[in-house]
Formats: structure tokens, sequence, C-alpha cells
């Protein structure tokens, strides 16, 4: 949910169940980019998991996935407010596999982030013999 405010009042600039995204990929709500993706939405059951987007990344260590939604068609809005629910599955060890949600002000999103969180594994340091700490997962 992104809530802005538009001379003095808050307005909603964007409300997304990510249930129906194959409804707001069609109409052009979002716009999706990257390498060996697959997207889909899933409505939640005990095979599947909890209702939402799943975004799925394969091939190279730097392989990457973009969906972007550009406020107001593009012109751009003052965001006041912004939430999000957000589950990580899983993360490829082997290959230092991450996932990054980010906030960007315009198309360029590696030079205009405004906010970005990293979800990866404890990276073990060159020549430090003790090994993982066993009490993090």
């Amino acid at each position: 949910v992104a809530e802005g405010a538009e001379e003095g009042t808050d307005a909603l600039l964007l409300e997304q169940d990510f249930v129906h995204l194959a409804d707001a990929l069609e109409s052009g709500v979002w716009q999706v980019d990257g390498d060996d993706i697959s997207l889909y939405a899933c409505e939640g059951s005990v095979e599947e998991g909890p209702p939402g987007a799943v975004v799925v990344t394969s091939g190279r260590g730097d392989a990457c996935a973009f969906l972007v939604h550009h406020l107001r068609g593009g012109a751009g809005a003052r965001v006041s407010r912004l939430t999000a629910s957000v589950l990580c599955e899983s993360l490829d060890v082997d290959s230092s596999g991450s996932f990054t949600l980010g906030l960007a002000y315009n198309e360029d999103i590696e030079e205009s982030s405004l906010l970005a969180i990293t979800l990866r594994h404890e990276r073990e340091l060159a020549g430090d013999d003790s090994g993982p700490d066993p009490s993090k997962p």
C-alpha cells in the first residue's frame, strides 16, 4: 500500500493484492523485467504457500527480476506512507542467493534508490576458522 499527500489531503496511490497479479500485469499496473525468471500468483494453499506473487530466478548467481510500478502513470507523487508484507521462502546458500526489495524515484533503479532491504545468508569471513555460529539460522 502506498499513500501520498497531495495538496494537504491523503490519497491512496496504490493498493495491490498480488493474488490478482495477472490482471494487474495485463492492465499495465506493473511491469516485469529480468533474466531467467518465473513470476506467478499463488492463491494460497497448503501445497503452494501463502497468497501473493511468487518470483523465482534461476541461472547464474547474478540473475535478477524487477517488478515495477510507476506512481500516477509515471508522473510521480509524494509518498507519505508505504507498507508491504514480504515472505522470502528460500535462498540458495551455494550460490550466495539474496533477495532485495527496493524503492526508487525513477526508472534508473540502482542510481535513484531511496530504500533497499536485502535478505541473505550469513557470510563466512576469509580466514575465519570458527565456522558459522550454530545459534543463528
